[in-house]
């Protein structure tokens, strides 16, 4: 699995496919996930609305969080959860009662308390994709992950 950032928004290659991450600029992308309902795309390989689905093996569920949506997707073996803003309360006990401890991975943005967060999903990876305070994690451009060999580590996307 890799993350990136780009110029707008992260790339995520998950089983031979690009997820591209609030971004509509990237020709190359299989998925295209946007947080902010205000676009209203919602067309094939776009998602922007909350609702369950599923290209090439990977599933997708996304939640309504006030004027943004979180996502959930990944296949069996990796789940990554996306989120942009503070997240509400219940799409949170929502969010544990739908996945456990399945999670692996929470990618963050605009997010004050990461580490609370990170400890109520028992989350193995974050990834920080804005400023973050009081950060002690690695810096990165680009994120490698081996997901047979995943060790709990802490990133900062710049």
């Amino acid at each position: 699995m890799e993350i990136k950032k780009l110029e707008e928004g992260l790339e995520i290659k998950l089983n031979d496919l690009k997820i591209a991450v609030d971004t509509l600029k990237t020709k190359t992308a299989d998925i295209k996930i946007l947080t902010d309902i205000k676009k209203n795309i919602n067309q094939d390989k776009i998602f922007n609305l909350p609702g369950e689905y599923e290209v090439g093996g990977i599933f997708i569920r996304g939640y309504r969080n006030n004027e943004r949506l979180i996502f959930v997707f990944g296949t069996r073996e990796t789940k990554i959860i996306l989120v942009d803003g503070e997240i509400k309360e219940d799409i949170l006990k929502q969010i544990k009662q739908e996945f456990g401890d399945s999670l692996d991975i929470g990618i963050f943005k605009n997010i004050k308390n990461w580490q609370k967060l990170k400890n109520d999903l028992k989350l193995k990876i974050v990834i920080i994709t804005d400023k973050a305070e009081n950060f002690k994690g690695e810096k990165a451009k680009e994120i490698k992950i081996n997901m047979k060999k995943i060790e709990e580590k802490d990133y900062l996307l710049v």
